[in-house]
């Protein structure tokens, strides 16, 4: 499920956008055009980033810089009136200038999407480089299993969402099976000892407790889940 984060947005145009991304696995978080609820909004990484500056006046060079401030990364879409000029040092990635089709905003979603896809991820001390298939760990590159960087780049494309094991078996391995989840815990077990400073109390990868795992930025020196493997 693609995460995209919305600010701004008026009740007809937030219509729109759901028309735009059915049958794309879209999950809209709307917010308000307000700091403090962006910041607390942006705690699960979206995919990208949608700005509409049509139905409020906003800010959007200070908008933007709040998003960057947050992922440096963060591909960001900007919806703006008829005649609208962007700010010189604006960082957005596409522009579009209302009335717009549901057409052409499903293409320019297939656009984004496509352009994070290959896009590095970096969260906290790890980057992970589609393209090359590739983790890095401040600069040093960490090897991995093909089933291993499949397993972090889900949990990494996720990150700070509890990802249950019916979730992450289905993705990784390609079944909804649950008789034996085994070869998960193992293979989580196998990053760990290459990832954690402490493979037995990790900081990054998660257990939460009767539910899956998640990936952690590692700003939190507590481990709230109480049930390792």
């Amino acid at each position: 499920m693609h995460r995209i984060l919305v600010v701004g947005v008026s009740g007809s145009m937030a219509d729109i956008l759901d028309r735009a991304a059915r049958g794309l696995e879209c999950q809209f978080v709307y917010t308000e055009p307000v700091k403090d609820t962006i910041i607390v909004s942006l705690q699960n990484r979206p995919d990208f980033a949608i700005i509409d500056n049509t139905s409020c006046t906003l800010e959007v060079l200070e908008v933007c810089d709040w998003l960057r401030q947050q992922y440096s990364d963060l591909l960001v879409m900007l919806l703006s009136s008829e005649g609208t000029k962007l700010v010189q040092g604006t960082q957005v990635n596409m522009h579009l200038i209302q009335p717009v089709s549901v057409r052409k905003l499903s293409n320019r979603f297939k656009k984004l999407l496509n352009i994070r896809r290959t896009q590095p991820i970096t969260v906290g001390e790890f980057t992970l480089d589609p393209e090359k298939r590739r983790i890095s760990h401040l600069g040093r590159v960490v090897r991995l299993t093909p089933k291993e960087y499949r397993l972090l780049e889900f949990l990494m494309r996720h990150v700070g969402n509890v990802l249950t094991r019916r979730q992450i078996m289905k993705e990784v391995w390609e079944t909804d099976y649950l008789g034996d989840t085994r070869t998960l815990d193992v293979h989580i077990r196998w990053l760990r000892e290459k990832l954690e400073p402490d493979p037995k109390s990790p900081v990054y990868l998660k257990t939460i407790r009767r539910v899956g795992y998640v990936f952690d930025t590692g700003r939190s020196e507590e481990n709230e889940s109480g049930d390792e493997i």
